[in-house]
């Protein structure tokens, strides 16, 4: 795709790569916008672009992101990155550190060359911003609900920048884009105290790079008249900093920092009464029509609704209004929770794929995938890992890809991105299409001849093994239609993978949205699921956790926790959950279980997959809130076997299953539990969930406490609840 952003986020001792991706940005190239934060961490850069995605990473232009310009002389020593870049074009974005006025900058870094044709800087920043904004939740959206914005208005979407000031390497690259519109000595007026962190960071970064002496200020709320502005203009030129200017007859700018433009009001309103030579800059524009202002940074379009004098707009009568507190920002809803349970239906809904997969050994978990991208061996991290390879040699299963294969009219040419499964997907559109023609596809551009082969095609079929995140086939659909639109051409594309188990809809939506006026027509799939990423591995957070208990627990628990650990730090194989000696069966099955009847591996991802296909239900508004919630005690209550509940209380996070009243009903549950009669590693699984404030640990305490002297992974849990107190 054209702009891939991927940014590492330093939250744990292994940085998690989060991407995201730009398709309009700049449609003549495939770039990866990179920041790996390297001002977070002593790992060298090259170590931190080896680890990405060999999808990520088969970009034809690579453009590193960093804090100033000592990371290009970083990068140029850097002595792995000549191996993994090869010939790609590189260059480096930093921050402007010696030019006053001047945006972060394109820099050359020896010894690759840059691309041949310039790259639209403010191209990277929307990609770079939208991204901030997006991975800090920043947007709230939902099909549920509307908002009623500060200013009146109800709109579809609601932006509040705050939530993406949380991290200071965030608010460092704004400031990298707002610097450039300070001349010298200023005064920052922003529309909301909520952006002290990035005025902050602008006037440290103001007199560290430049020397200039900047002073910062804010609205106390959103603005409702003119005088509320007025009276903050007056404010500052009381301001000792410009009473000292105007009478030593120097200049000082005046700045207006609007966080989020959504009716242009606020902007006409400083634009009206700033005095002369002010400038304003907006930092999310969300309307259509031009601001009255000097710049927006980043743009995120908003459909807002006119209301009546009763206060409704056309969509008030069929979804629910969430109101914006005009001074805090705090949404303001009267929600109603309606609980969804794991019921009989979710769990029958994907028994007949998994006891599939059992039988053809295809389900492995906490496991890393070696693959080789561009000559790097390389791995790739699954909390559940699907062999597709094995599943497609399963008789039934590979019925079913077959009898998918043949909805599709046979294609004039087969499109197979090239790695360790090709040859099996190949082979079975061969059997489903006797005769087509079968390329495989290496990353990026078309070669020529592939080019030339295309030209005058009517039917493509795009076949892959899976859908994880879904850039695989987004990069090849976004090759494909370029390539097509040159040649004039408008063919049928349609897709087929023998399974797609990304972890939300988006992937699919990414693959099947209009790009250049062309759109995948259907999208197959041997087997429909949702499994999480791999960096929200159930197994990796029960680790992380205990290696970061490790020097705080002492004796039988320590030695505990130590052989936990060992037995995390590779595939866990059966049994998988944390029970004493005499109980560790590996051959236990789901005997009669609407899952079906599963060995403990299969079980698990059952149990996982279910729960990723409730989470989709839930309809978050962003900050925690939530019309939709998971009952937590009507699972604990209905799935007594270890193996499904640890599935699901390993999947659900708090914001999912924890909520006002949910509490007492847990506790009600855990009341009727006999810890004497329990299922294997059940106590441990609750205590576990409590000890990650999942659930409450008042009640469960003293079942943990009742056999902690004849288990000792409970003795273990008893520990870990007293270090992290009462939840």
């Amino acid at each position: 795709m054209p702009i891939t952003y991927v940014r590492y986020v330093h939250r744990k001792p292994d940085p998690e790569a989060i991407p995201a991706a730009f398709e309009e940005l700049e449609p003549d190239s495939i770039v990866l916008l990179f920041d790996p934060v390297a001002e977070a961490t002593v790992i060298p850069v090259g170590e931190l672009y080896r680890r990405l995605s060999p999808t990520y990473r088969a970009s034809e232009i690579i453009v590193f992101r960093g804090a100033d310009p000592n990371f290009v002389k970083d990068l140029a020593k850097d002595t792995l990155l000549p191996g993994l870049l090869g010939d790609k074009k590189v260059l480096a974005l930093v921050g402007e550190t010696e030019t006053p006025g001047a945006p972060p900058r394109l820099c050359p870094v020896p010894p690759f060359n840059p691309p041949g044709s310039p790259l639209q800087i403010d191209s990277l920043r929307e990609a770079e911003l939208y991204a901030i904004l997006d991975r800090s939740q920043a947007i709230f959206t939902s099909n549920e609900f509307h908002y009623e914005l500060p200013s009146g208005l109800h709109a579809e979407k609601f932006v509040r920048l705050a939530d993406a000031l949380r991290s200071v390497f965030d608010v460092r690259r704004m400031t990298d884009w707002i610097l450039p519109h300070l001349t010298g000595d200023a005064i920052v007026l922003a529309d909301t105290g909520s952006m002290l962190p990035l005025l902050i960071d602008i006037r440290e970064q103001a007199r560290t790079r430049f020397n200039w002496a900047v002073e910062i200020s804010t609205l106390d709320r959103y603005p409702q008249e003119l005088g509320v502005v007025s009276d903050a203009i007056a404010a500052v030129r009381n301001r000792p900093a410009y009473f000292n200017a105007v009478a030593e007859e120097r200049g000082l700018q005046l700045l207006f920092l609007i966080s989020v433009n959504s009716s242009g009001r606020l902007c006409q309103i400083f634009r009206t009464l700033a005095p002369e030579g002010a400038k304003i800059v907006v930092v999310c524009q969300t309307s259509e029509e031009p601001p009255a202002c000097d710049c927006t940074l980043v743009r995120v379009p908003v459909a807002r609704w006119p209301v009546t004098p009763e206060g409704k707009c056309h969509r008030c009568d069929h979804i629910p209004l969430i109101r914006v507190h005009h001074e805090s920002y705090e949404l303001l809803p009267n929600l109603k929770r309606d609980p969804i349970t794991v019921s009989k239906d979710v769990a029958e809904g994907k028994a007949a794929f998994w006891t599939m997969a059992d039988q053809a050994d295809a389900v492995q978990l906490h496991k890393d995938v070696p693959y080789l991208a561009e000559g790097q061996e390389d791995s790739r991290h699954f909390g559940v890992f699907l062999d597709t390879a094995k599943l497609a040699l399963h008789a039934e299963f590979r019925k079913i890809c077959l009898a998918e294969l043949h909805k599709v009219t046979a294609p004039d040419i087969i499109l197979v991105p090239r790695h360790e499964n090709s040859e099996v997907v190949a082979k079975l559109c061969a059997e489903a299409h006797c005769g087509c023609t079968i390329i495989l596809v290496a990353p990026g551009r078309f070669p020529p001849e592939l080019q030339a082969r295309m030209k005058g095609v009517k039917r493509v079929l795009v076949a892959d093994d899976s859908i994880v995140t879904g850039f695989t086939l987004l990069n090849l659909r976004t090759e494909l239609f370029r390539v097509t639109q040159e040649n004039g051409d408008t063919p049928e594309v349609n897709v087929f993978v023998i399974v797609s188990r990304p972890a939300i809809n988006t992937p699919l939506l990414g693959i099947k949205r209009r790009y250049r006026g062309r759109e995948v027509t259907r999208i197959l799939a041997g087997a429909e699921l949702f499994l999480p990423e791999g960096r929200h591995c159930p197994w990796c957070v029960e680790f992380r956790l205990l290696t970061s208990f490790r020097k705080r627990l002492k004796g039988p628990a320590l030695e505990t926790a130590e052989a936990r650990i060992k037995k995390l730090e590779g595939q866990i194989r059966p049994h998988l959950l944390l029970v004493p000696s005499g109980d560790d069966r590996a051959d236990l099955r789901t005997l009669g279980s609407f899952f079906g009847e599963l060995r403990q591996e299969a079980a698990f991802a059952a149990g996982v997959s279910a729960a990723q296909t409730l989470i989709q239900q839930l309809g978050t508004l962003g900050g925690g809130i939530q019309l939709k919630v998971i009952d937590l005690a009507m699972a604990v209550d209905a799935y007594y076997e270890g193996v499904l509940l640890a599935a699901l209380l390993r999947t659900f996070n708090g914001i999912h299953v924890r909520y006002p009243g949910s509490d007492p009903l847990i506790e009600q549950r855990l009341q009727h539990l006999d810890p004497e009669r329990a299922y294997p590693g059940v106590i441990a699984e609750l205590a576990l969930a409590a000890i990650q404030n999942k659930i409450p640990s008042k009640q469960l305490r003293g079942l943990v406490d009742k056999r902690k002297g004849m288990d000792p992974c409970l003795a273990l849990m008893a520990d870990l609840m007293d270090l992290v107190g009462q939840t």
